[in-house]
């Protein structure tokens, strides 16, 4: 499957779940702006959405998620 225009968030987005998704290969990056993937599964990977790869990959860890508040909080405290 090609992948045109990877550098648009609509499409990275998907690009991003191909690259995490194990029924995929990522087999040629054209210049950033295009990818070929080859499918190297049969059957689809049926899990919950909050086991997919993508999305564990993509969500901070707890630690961060905290350090994220913490400054929030600061910030505001601050006024900045």
């Amino acid at each position: 499957m090609l992948l045109d225009d990877v550098q648009l968030r609509g499409v990275g987005v998907v690009a991003e779940f191909m690259r995490a998704d194990p029924g995929w290969e990522l087999i040629r990056d054209f210049w950033g702006k295009t990818f070929a993937f080859r499918k190297t599964r049969d059957t689809v990977l049926d899990v919950a959405w909050h086991m997919q790869p993508w999305t564990v990959a993509s969500m901070p860890s707890r630690p961060a998620r905290i350090l994220q508040k913490i400054r929030r909080r600061l910030s505001r405290l601050r006024g900045t």
